[in-house]
């Protein structure tokens, strides 16, 4: 096969995306879906600030200009939102390779770093987290990924976060990426994976000759590892079962962990981006086991029948068809794909129809999610971007090892339109973006982002009030038993005639982990109608007529809201 050289790739993929616009139906590519009533749009008035110096975080990572940097040097770092001690408000988890951070949120108004206090003091290099209630205490619990090497913190009601990974069964000599709870066998415990990366080894193969130039060598130059699944024992230790259960057919060199009931069976699948190599996605036939669908599904490759430098990923119903879609972010010149749900286990690459190819296939993506931005009803997306070379200037001019962030806004059309230019000064700003963790940390209602910069300060992006935006509603759900977080569970929200869906879920996006309330922008409607409750071990339930701009906890096995449903935004006034 004839390779083209890099620099004549970007402007020919910019001409691909203009042609495929005008001409879809042409290259006999499906139509995108379209709701069969697409409500009016809200104007577009986002703005997201950066807060993170303000509110008192001064986290930050950087190699001090040394140059060339490895391929270990460049992948990290992740982050998380995390309540770990249940009052209410959303924590933070910084994970970068020489250190972790954690910062307490004293009520939205400031951060206080309370590292030491948490006994969060471990040796890296570390890559990132995810979080979940994996003993059932009510409190969540920490799982950092690394450079050969995992550990599992228990959180000890919010005071500590002791290290009990020795005797855990999840200790690990392998390089551990992104990693992500659920409950895959609906036994009330949360169950784990892991991804794993690549068999580098420091000191070997550490560079590559680019021309005459020594850079990061790519993931092709090193076998693949495969990710483990661990099933929760019940008594604070797990079981590796990932050849029994069938993930072992993973492709490895995996970035991006996310589960979701794609075919809603009631069962959690799994899909993995894979780095160069095809993405997997597992169904999950029950009784611990899952079958591969990454080829039969349309999930392995791009559009062209091509493997992807897969990075991060997310679940989203963002054509509102009532079937969840799945986003990977990719490397540079790739198309960030799109796979549109079209029902029956089967999807369709949609990236290029949807508009996507033209604004984000010049840069190297890393973490991302759907993200409804204004409350308008319509998932958007958030990308954050960064080379994995530092030096990629020196031999492709085009390329910049700090890229910008970008958001891209859902027209409601089944397209995306990219509106970082208006959204606020920090997608002006050039990162080395890595991990990013979606949540409400002043509760106002309005979804924030918080971002790892590989060489730089960590970003905490506020999503400002400003102009018309929609009504929302948010669940914290609790099953009453083990799964407080009602990690697995599937929202359907009914209001003004309108359907939309969530799962709850912490793994999303790449080596970090999100609030595990489910956000929904209602629009102008004023009232939620009805939504119905799936839970993880299959029950449903309905809650009707509950009022917006509120946050409900709803517990499993109740008749209607909790006492705690109540105005986050009035609540954190009167505090």
């Amino acid at each position: 096969m004839i390779r083209l050289p890099r620099l004549f790739i970007a402007p020919l993929l910019g001409l691909v995306a203009l042609v495929g616009a005008g001409c879809g139906r042409d290259r006999q590519s499906p139509p995108v879906s379209v709701p069969a009533s697409t409500p009016q749009l809200l104007p577009w008035n986002v703005q997201f600030r950066d807060v993170a110096s303000k509110l008192g975080i001064h986290y930050a990572l950087g190699h001090g200009g040394k140059t060339p940097l490895t391929i270990l040097e460049t992948a990290p770092g992740g982050c998380a939102f995390v309540d770990l001690d249940q009052d209410g408000w959303q924590d933070m988890i910084l994970v970068g390779p020489p250190k972790c951070a954690v910062y307490r949120n004293d009520h939205g108004q400031r951060f206080e770093d309370v590292t030491s206090q948490m006994g969060l003091q471990l040796q890296g290099p570390w890559m990132g987290c995810t979080v979940g209630d994996y003993n059932g205490d009510g409190y969540p619990d920490v799982l950092l990924t690394g450079y050969r090497r995992t550990a599992l913190l228990k959180n000890d009601g919010g005071r500590r976060l002791l290290d009990v990974t020795r005797g855990s069964g999840v200790e690990s000599s392998k390089w551990t990426t992104s990693a992500a709870f659920c409950d895959i066998d609906a036994d009330g415990w949360l169950d784990l994976y892991v991804g794993a990366y690549v068999g580098y080894r420091i000191g070997h193969k550490d560079l590559c000759r680019v021309g005459a130039i020594e850079s990061a060598c790519g993931p092709e130059m090193y076998a693949g590892e495969v990710g483990r699944m661990y099933r929760n024992r019940g008594d604070g230790s797990f079981e590796d079962i990932t050849h029994v259960s069938g993930l072992s057919r993973a492709s490895g060199k995996t970035w991006g962990v996310a589960f979701a009931d794609y075919d809603g069976d009631g069962r959690p699948d799994l899909y993995l981006a894979n780095d160069q190599a095809p993405g997997n996605l597992f169904r999950n036939l029950g009784e611990r086991r899952f079958e591969e669908q990454g080829v039969g599904s349309g999930t392995a490759y791009d559009a062209g029948g091509s493997v992807q430098g897969g990075m991060g990923v997310d679940w989203g119903d963002y054509d509102e068809d009532g079937r969840l879609d799945l986003f990977v972010t990719t490397y540079t010149y790739q198309v960030k794909e799109l796979y549109r749900n079209e029902g029956k286990g089967l999807f369709q690459p949609v990236g290029l129809e949807a508009g996507l190819a033209g604004p984000t296939s010049s840069h190297v993506a890393f973490g991302t999610g759907f993200i409804d931005a204004n409350n308008d009803g319509h998932l958007d997306l958030f990308i954050a971007n960064g080379h994995v070379r530092d030096n990629m200037a020196k031999f492709d001019r085009s390329q910049s090892y700090q890229q910008p962030m970008q958001l891209l806004a859902n027209r409601g059309d089944g397209t995306f339109e990219e509106v970082s230019p208006r959204a606020g000064d920090p997608f002006k700003q050039r990162i080395v973006g890595r991990g990013v963790a979606f949540g409400d940390y002043d509760n106002d209602g309005q979804v924030d982002v918080l971002v790892m910069d590989l060489e730089g300060r960590a970003r905490l992006l506020h999503n400002e009030p400003v102009g018309e935006r929609g009504n929302w509603v948010s669940f914290r759900l609790d099953d009453g038993r083990r799964n407080h977080e009602g990690i697995g569970a599937r929202i359907t929200l009914e209001a003004s005639g309108r359907r939309q869906v969530r799962e709850v879920t912490r793994g999303r996006s790449v080596l970090s982990a999100s609030d595990c309330r489910a956000y929904f922008g209602i629009g102008r409607a004023t009232v939620v109608d009805r939504i119905t409750i799936r839970w993880p071990d299959g029950r449903t339930e309905e809650r009707r007529h509950l009022a917006v701009n509120r946050s409900h906890t709803l517990r499993q096995g109740r008749g209607g809201q909790e006492a705690s449903s109540r105005s986050i935004a009035a609540s954190a006034q009167n505090d």
